[in-house]
């Protein structure tokens, strides 16, 4: 401790090292106490002096608590984040509770670290969790009889589905699917008796047949439905699923009875070709569209006089590239040729000899979604109805049919085409003046 002296009063006070305290004695007896907060050191700054600490153990923890001080900002940021990301964990615990509740096998956590599977949801609710290449019970399918076919437009197809339990032992709850896709198919016109149709496909379970409740070892049976195709396919579908018939099966079941993992297994596409859909529209007409006159001659047509109409033929074809394709038809006895034509595509001709019309287009493409204008070709002909005739439709056009060789499949395609007669369909002027009436 420093000594300071001070003669006049003789009195002598003592200064502590840090500057609080001041003592102050005079004749042996202390005449004075002060306490006071010391100054600070010139070059030290005000933060570093601790009230009620000795700066002798202060000093060394300074750098120590300025790296608390920002540990300490950091944590509270990353304790904020762990309490978004338990708040998080804690909803996924909760779903994955109502999921295991209420739909058991899809779990959030049975998804995340369980194998992958494939779910899916047939009727009668079943629960498909555990995807196999191998199945228990055995599907095959057969249409109209045959292992493979072509299928020609506007055919009707019975298809005939098998199943067995090939394994050792019972199998239940067992769903059995049948998957459809064609551009031909017309799913109005699907027939099955006992299951349940369903997004393009058809559909059996215990609710339909009884025996899928529970399937012994070595148990078979067959299911059966029939779907119409189309004659011509719709250019939309045509494009989207070409010229092939596709038919798959899928079947779920459980090895054991009331519990346990829905067994989930697709079979082999069966794929069948389309005969392409090529189609001539034919139309007669005695006044075009628009109302205009185009035939000569009574409407209707009378006994004995000469009534002319126009015949239009367009072509049509969505599904397969042709070629060598042609129409023909036959002309009625009391029907003549008048040489009035018109022709956009190909070749028309007319052969006295067979009363045969013949038009010859050649080349013909599948529909490729581009727009084209309607090609074709117009002619006339003249009727004169006979007396047998009176009170009847008298026929303009018969025999009429198309033709040609289809690319895709390898195969001659014929279609029939409508016979034509005085019943003039689109003309809506002509209406009820079909029958010939006498003269």
């Amino acid at each position: 401790m420093d000594k300071i002296k001070n003669e006049k009063k003789e009195e002598v006070c003592v200064t502590s090292p840090d500057g609080k305290e001041t003592i102050c004695v005079r004749g042996g007896g202390i005449t004075k106490v002060e306490a006071r907060e010391a100054a600070p050191a010139e070059n030290e700054k005000k933060e570093n002096i601790f009230i009620g600490t000795l700066n002798l153990f202060a000093a060394p923890y300074r750098g120590l608590k300025e790296g608390y001080e920002k540990r300490y900002t950091e944590a509270k940021k990353l304790f904020i984040v762990d309490l978004i990301l338990l708040g998080v964990i804690g909803f996924l615990i909760g779903l994955d509770i109502y999921l295991v509740t209420s739909r058991p096998g899809d779990t959030f956590f049975g998804r995340l670290f369980g194998p992958e599977t494939k779910t899916e949801t047939t009727a009668g609710e079943q629960e498909i969790t555990s995807e196999v290449t191998v199945s228990d019970v055995l599907v095959q399918i057969k249409i109209n009889g045959q292992e493979k076919i072509l299928v020609t437009p506007g055919e009707n197809l019975e298809y005939i589905v098998s199943f067995k339990n090939n394994g050792e032992k019972s199998v239940y709850d067992v769903a059995l699917k049948i998957n459809l896709e064609g551009a031909l198919l017309d799913f109005e016109k699907l027939v099955v008796d006992n299951g349940v149709v369903r997004d393009r496909a058809v559909v059996w379970t215990k609710d339909q047949v009884a025996d899928f409740s529970e399937l012994p070892a070595g148990a078979s049976g067959e299911l059966k439905f029939k779907i119409e195709t189309a004659k011509i396919a719709d250019p939309a579908l045509a494009l989207k699923f070409g010229s092939i018939l596709k038919s798959w099966p899928e079947i779920s079941y459980k090895k054991q009875s009331n519990f346990g993992t829905s067994i989930h297994w697709t079979g082999k596409t069966r794929e069948e070709k389309f005969n392409s859909d090529l189609a001539v529209r034919a139309v007669a007409r005695y006044y075009t569209s628009e109302g205009d006159q185009l035939g000569r001659g009574p409407l209707p047509p009378a006994v004995g006089k000469e009534t002319k109409y126009w015949v239009f033929w367009s072509l049509e074809n969505n599904l397969n590239d042709l070629s060598g394709v042609s129409a023909s038809a036959l002309l009625p006895p009391n029907v003549s040729w008048t040489e009035n034509i018109s022709v956009s595509l190909g070749d028309l001709t007319y052969n006295p000899a067979r009363r045969a019309v013949t038009w010859k287009i050649g080349e013909v493409g599948r529909y490729t979604g581009e727009d084209w204008p309607t090609q074709g070709v117009a002619f006339e002909l003249a009727l004169v109805p006979n007396l047998e005739q009176q009170g009847k439709e008298a026929m303009l056009l018969e025999q009429a049919k198309v033709f040609g060789d289809d690319k895709f499949t390898g195969q001659f395609i014929e279609r029939p085409l409508s016979n034509l007669t005085t019943n003039l369909v689109y003309d809506i002027l002509a209406k009820d003046k079909s029958k010939v009436v006498a003269k």
